[in-house]
């Protein structure tokens, strides 16, 4: 039974993920003559998921009742064993209904075509013969799949440590939104410092950089950077950025 559960699991969470590729418009466009299908199986999923959620709690009381305590004696006893057998056989029966609808979305072309579109962004990630800005671009588009793993970051990594355009380098760290460690704090202050000589500085990495910076506060190097930049900074709205950092920093 924990077999059925678990293939019940794995079918709502790819049908979840379908369902939400849908309302983003990750996926392919539909047809106008495939909005009334689409409608009527989102409703029938949503349905079935409710139902799932009330049987799974209902297996699990059946575990407990044959090796029930005094704590589960009470919960128990509002439903019998045979009760909860053919609530179970329901959940059996449910089952194959939502395989059927995950199959019926499959025909759409829906989840086909969004592995695709994944594994396409994933190849363009990992193929160091295309260019750092085509590379990094794919990052939200994993992001949105929940497809951004260690192997994606660590390239990302790569990419950063392969070029020396900060404005490459911005991307990245947009990329790595949430996931900068200490190890990147010295890149990231020589990148400031190089990006301030140039001829055309990027803003858009320095803010980034503030981003990337602000977790590792209160440490010292990061602090007097930010006040640096919080003082002179050539674009106002880094200023800004920065100050902002600071204030937080201090509680005010």
């Amino acid at each position: 039974m924990n077999k059925t559960l678990s293939i019940l699991a794995l079918a709502i969470s790819l049908t979840t993920l379908v369902v939400v590729g849908i309302n983003r418009g990750k996926t392919l466009s539909l047809d106008n003559s495939m909005s009334a299908e689409k409608a009527a199986l989102e409703k029938r999923f949503r349905a079935l998921e409710d139902k799932h959620a009330a049987l799974e709690e209902s297996h699990r009381l059946l575990l407990e009742s044959s090796a029930a305590t005094p704590e589960t004696d009470k919960e128990l006893a509002t439903t019998s064993p045979e009760d909860l057998r053919v609530q179970l056989a329901d959940l059996m029966e449910r089952q194959k209904e939502l395989e059927q609808v995950t199959g019926n979305l499959d025909k759409l072309g829906l989840i086909k075509s969004m592995e695709k579109e994944v594994q396409q962004a994933y190849d363009i990630l990992m193929d160091e013969s295309l260019p750092v800005w085509t590379r990094v671009k794919q990052a939200d588009k994993l992001k949105s799949y929940g497809q951004f793993d260690a192997k994606a970051v660590k390239a990302m990594m790569n990419l950063w440590n392969g070029t020396d355009n900060t404005h490459e380098k911005a991307g990245v760290l947009h990329a790595l939104e949430g996931m900068v460690g200490p190890e990147l704090r010295d890149p990231i202050l020589a990148a400031l410092q190089d990006d301030l000589e140039q001829e055309k500085p990027s803003g858009r990495f320095r803010y980034m950089a503030i981003e990337a910076l602000e977790p590792m506060l209160p440490d010292p190097a990061v602090e007097e950077w930010l006040n640096y930049l919080a003082e002179n900074d050539p674009e106002p709205k880094i200023q800004g950025r920065a100050q902002k950092t600071l204030y937080a920093e201090d509680g005010r």
